[in-house]
């Protein structure tokens, strides 16, 4: 399948999960950044403040605000878990698309979608506990490694690997994961069987894609708020470049993601 036919079949629910991504980001952020925004709006440097080298500015910006990053940092868990499990929806209606023989319309793949909610939501929640379990794991190997190292540079390359391992292992259930979704939606299955049928049909050709579509995403998002950030936002016109810059950097996660979503299909159709 070529782009402009993934994206004539797909790009009505590619479009629903860059909605949904940005809604979801900008609920719980957008308190936060109106009185960060309030605060260095007043600076002639303006956000790029932030950076300057020493991180004066910076730390002085934690200090003053423990208070709202106290009451953020005890809402994010929640609101991740549930956007994690309502992430079904949007997420559903792309595989129903792309797992479809037929073109399928968004309100079709939406609607087969929440009648598939219940297999979904367990094979999310599956998902979302295997996550917390590996990363409990790994946080506990990359302690005891830094414990034994030598020296500051043997931290940093511990911290290095098992961050790249974890990556890796996150790779690897996001792709069954996705891929017992797209059982679920394609076949009617419930969540055991198509978790199982999952890890029977991926292969380690559709893991590399997947690990190159989430390398290609993030260093992809990196870089545009990295331009962002270069741009500035002193006057109209440069906060307008930044904000679009910004979106992309959210375009270029969705669109990681989507393709994600289209190996996972593929495997099990």
């Amino acid at each position: 399948m070529n782009a402009r036919a993934w994206l004539s079949r797909s790009g009505s629910g590619l479009g629903l999960l860059f909605g949904y991504a940005w809604l979801a980001g900008l609920v719980p952020a957008l308190p936060l950044a109106l009185w960060l925004g309030g605060v260095v709006g007043q600076w002639p440097g303006g956000e790029r403040t932030l950076a300057e080298p020493g991180g004066v500015m910076l730390l002085e910006v934690l200090r003053s605000s423990t208070r709202e990053l106290a009451v953020t940092a005890r809402a994010w868990p929640a609101w991740l878990a549930l956007v994690s499990l309502a992430a079904i929806v949007p997420q559903g209606a792309l595989i129903a698309q792309l797992a479809s023989r037929e073109r399928a319309s968004l309100l079709d793949a939406v609607a087969r979608s929440v009648r598939c909610a219940p297999p979904l939501l367990a094979v999310s929640a599956a998902h979302l506990l295997a996550r917390v379990v590996a990363a409990a794991v790994f946080a506990f190997f990359a302690a005891s490694a830094t414990v034994m190292a030598r020296s500051r540079l043997g931290e940093l390359a511990v911290v290095a690997a098992v961050a790249a391992l974890g990556g890796l292992g996150a790779c690897a259930l996001r792709l069954v994961a996705d891929a017992a979704a797209a059982r679920v939606l394609a076949a009617d299955r419930r969540a055991g069987p198509a978790l199982l049928d999952a890890l029977d049909r991926c292969s380690w050709r559709a893991f590399a894609q997947v690990v190159a579509a989430a390398a290609l995403g993030v260093v992809t998002w990196a870089l545009a708020l990295y331009l962002a950030h270069v741009v500035g936002s002193e006057t109209g016109a440069q906060a307008l470049v930044g904000a679009a810059l910004r979106l992309l950097s959210l375009g270029a996660l969705v669109v990681a993601r989507a393709i994600q979503l289209t190996v996972a299909a593929r495997v099990a159709v």
